[in-house]
């Protein structure tokens, strides 16, 4: 390219893809630096699978495409690199030797001698190289060898990466371009640009595979060793999915393509490997695989589903115990003996309403506990920190709610004043019901089933609102009660 730009000179980049044509144009600088200062796109017509099928709408729409960056600087410009796509293209290895007089001076003529050889020995009837990468040289016998200039020896080798497209799709491109009036001064396979524009030098060092998903196609890019191994595109693309979902849901494709450029969700979490007890992946071969539908058959959906969001932190590997399945198991049937509790005693309460008025300290105590769970709840949920949510959840079901207000309420329950009877029921049923949303995206089976006996109850608790933090459910003198537990279990402790 250097050979047909000279510097403070502009050059065009251009990327015709099966959805739009992107043009970018860059001035080189006298130091060898680019600096690109416009860019224009256009909807891409008479291109399929990113090879051009109908030169005639194909070269409106890449002259829309670049005017629309010229415009940008009032320049008109003739020199381009264009990508080349094809599903067709081809990634082939060639080697070849070369032998030399003793203590021979390897020149720049040798190495490529030593190139047409190896291009030559491989068959790339109808074909047309889009690049030529040396890989490795070996000179008498000493591998890995990037630079041989310059270095003395008698055997020469190297082992090269062949790149290749039809060469039918090549004079279309070139005819379209032409018809731009433009001098195309290189061709880039487009998997390789764009893992070239993604990958720093430590990573195509350290290997890595870059994909590129397209209208049509996907390119495939795969580096090792700083060097592009293997290149290649699949006739895979986003618009082949657009019309998969047209002919599925019987629209038309442009009421698809509304569907799939509509962001389907914000946030997307990716967690961890299930293990086995002593952190290995579970295999066949290893034999220490669990089948969840037997744990589902001895515990319960909700029990396992339960344990896997406890047990799940973010960026982390669970190890599966079934001692921990079952310990979920033994906390939900506390959950469903607390709510048989509540349910039993309220089949002759009329009125289900709160009077806040006449609040006990224990009741103060349990509201402004319950409020402060709720409020951590749902700032944790927001983080997606469901380990968080799922141990504030057990601790006041299990250590506040039926440990302490459940014990609390039972000489209210059983006494003769009918409001403190009634005020007690109210408190509980306002209590397992939070309890029940904000655990039902855990344990989903279960607390629908419960939420089903409460009177109330709406059409099912998937659909009820989710608790919100009340500052009216702050009472100032509900931490007296924590003094209260604190003697009695001072008191247990003697």
């Amino acid at each position: 390219m250097n050979h047909f730009i000279g510097k403070n000179d502009y050059i065009m980049a251009l990327d015709i893809g099966s959805t739009k044509i992107c043009c970018l144009i860059a001035k080189i600088h006298t130091d060898g630096r680019m600096q690109i200062v416009a860019d224009g796109y256009a909807q891409s017509k008479g291109i399929t699978n990113g090879n051009i099928t109908q030169i005639n709408d194909a070269v409106p729409a890449i002259q829309d495409a670049i005017c629309s960056a010229e415009n940008k600087i009032d320049k008109r410009i003739h020199n381009v690199v264009v990508n080349v796509s094809s599903p067709a293209m081809k990634s082939n290895f060639a080697t070849a030797t070369i032998e030399m007089d003793d203590a021979h001076t390897i020149t720049s003529s040798d190495v490529r001698r030593l190139i047409d050889t190896a291009v030559t020995s491989i068959d790339l009837k109808g074909q047309e190289i889009i690049h030529q990468i040396p890989l490795s040289f070996v000179l008498d016998g000493q591998g890995n060898i990037s630079q041989p200039v310059g270095l003395s020896g008698n055997k020469l080798s190297v082992t090269m990466l062949i790149i290749s497209v039809p060469l039918g799709q090549i004079k279309m491109l070139s005819a379209a371009l032409e018809r731009c009036h433009l001098n195309v001064v290189g061709k880039v396979a487009t998997p390789y640009a764009s893992a070239l524009a993604v990958l720093s030098e430590e990573e195509k060092q350290m290997g890595a595979t870059v994909l590129d998903l397209g209208g049509d196609n996907t390119g495939i890019a795969i580096f090792s060793n700083g060097y592009l191994r293997y290149a290649d595109n699949l006739k895979l693309g986003g618009s082949l999915i657009t019309k998969d979902l047209s002919q599925i849901l019987k629209i038309p494709f442009f009421q698809a393509e509304k569907i799939t450029n509509t962001r389907p969700f914000k946030d997307v979490i990716i967690h961890g490997l299930i293990r086995d007890k002593n952190g290995l992946k579970m295999s066949k071969s290893l034999g220490n695989g669990i089948d969840p539908m037997d744990m589902i058959e001895e515990y319960g959906a909700d029990s396992l589903r339960y344990y896997l969001c406890t047990d799940c932190a973010l960026g982390t590997d669970l190890r599966f115990d079934v001692d921990k399945v079952k310990s979920t198991w033994n906390f939900i049937n506390k959950l469903w003996n607390a709510s048989r509790y509540v349910l039993m005693n309220i089949e002759n309460l009329n009125n289900f309403e709160i009077n806040y008025e006449t609040l006990s300290l224990e009741d103060k105590w349990i509201l402004t506990e319950y409020n402060q769970l709720v409020k951590d709840v749902n700032k944790h949920m927001d983080k997606y920190e469901q380990g968080i949510v799922i141990s504030k959840l057990i601790d006041f079901t299990w250590s506040k709610f039926c440990d302490w207000y459940i014990e609390c309420s039972k000489n209210n329950i059983y006494s003769e004043d009918e409001l403190v009877k009634n005020k007690t029921i109210n408190i509980l049923i306002y209590l397992l019901d939070g309890v029940l949303k904000l655990f039902h995206p855990f344990i989903p089976f279960v607390t629908e089933y419960i939420y089903q006996e409460l009177p109330n109850h709406s059409e099912s608790i998937m659909i009820e609102k989710y608790p919100e933090y009340s500052n009216s459910l702050n009472f100032k003198d509900a931490s007296k009660f924590n003094k209260i537990i604190e003697m009695i279990k001072s008191i247990r402790n003697l």
